[in-house]
């Protein structure tokens, strides 16, 4: 009952420190389950947990992801969901515990681009209260039905670069492999440090650009991996540092193939080896840049 107490607490603090996503402006009011911007009129409506917070002008590019990622939730075959049930998934997972799931109370984390929702599923499920934007209101949908504990966490349908929050809200925020979907994934990135608190913690995994898996599907979806080969680690770094980042680590990881699972146990070893040699380190298939927002 407590816990229920809280998310209710957290949906309405949420709901009072909205971003107008066409205007920018920060006096929104709110009436009931929706929020209408004093300054351009928009109305954003919250039902059944999903904030309708997509701007009404978005570029060709970030249509074009909107409408793929809602074709895609439309599918019978899930591919999200059966990527969450990889080795890989795990390795990721275990990257984000290891950066954000610091001793201490439940903190406010927002995942961008949540997709099905595995990632954030898994940290409901550890006690932490949950927020997750993403472009596909369809996969936020999708999200809600795979992961009931997700039916409590805050979701909104926005752009990435245009987040319908205030500045300084969420203790945690992260990204597994959204920046290079992005046209602009340095605003991807401003904005995750802009509604960070001081002192919080961000966490950013991409795929490396050059991974042969990678490049070709950004060849063939040009349109959907629009991102892609702006993704430098160094430019990563650079933009957390321009929006205000502090102490960003960079760390490799992943280097072996999910199947077959009967070579497993020989995988995790050689990743373990690969990890610990600075020589072997960008040989990695993935990278997570991590840090904290400066202390005002």
């Amino acid at each position: 009952m407590e816990l229920n107490c809280d998310l209710r607490e957290m949906h309405k603090y949420l709901l009072t420190r909205l971003r107008c996503p066409d205007c920018l402006c920060l006096s929104m009011k709110l009436l009931g389950d929706s929020a209408t911007c004093t300054q351009c009129g928009r109305v954003l409506q919250y039902l059944n947990g999903i904030l309708d917070a997509l701007p009404r002008a978005m570029s060709t590019q970030t249509e074009s992801n909107r409408e793929h990622y809602d074709a895609f939730a439309e599918q019978q075959e899930d591919h999200l969901s059966r990527r969450a049930r990889t080795r890989n998934h795990a390795r990721k997972m275990a990257m984000l515990r290891q950066v954000l799931d610091t001793p201490g109370s439940p903190w406010h984390t927002l995942e961008i681009g949540i997709g099905s929702g595995a990632h954030s599923a898994e940290l409901a499920a550890r006690g932490h209260y949950v927020a997750g934007v993403d472009i596909s209101r369809g996969l936020l949908l999708k999200a809600q039905r795979q992961f009931p504990v997700l039916r409590k966490a805050f979701l909104a349908a926005a752009d990435a670069t245009r987040l319908p929050f205030q500045e300084g809200l969420f203790d945690r925020v992260f990204c597994v492999a959204t920046l290079h979907h992005l046209p602009e994934p340095e605003r991807g990135v401003q904005e995750m440090v802009r509604v960070l608190k001081p002192g919080g913690l961000f966490c950013i995994v991409e795929p490396k650009r050059f991974y042969p898996v990678h490049c070709i599907n950004s060849l063939i979806h040009s349109k959907t991996e629009c991102g892609t080969f702006k993704m430098r680690i160094k430019s990563v770094v650079a933009w957390a540092q321009n929006a205000g980042a502090a102490a960003v680590t960079v760390e490799h990881f992943v280097f072996t193939p999910n199947r077959p699972h009967i070579f497993t146990p020989i995988y995790d070893r050689v990743d373990r080896i690969c990890r610990s040699r600075r020589m072997l380190r960008h040989a990695s298939v993935m990278f997570c840049a991590h840090g904290c927002k400066e202390e005002n």
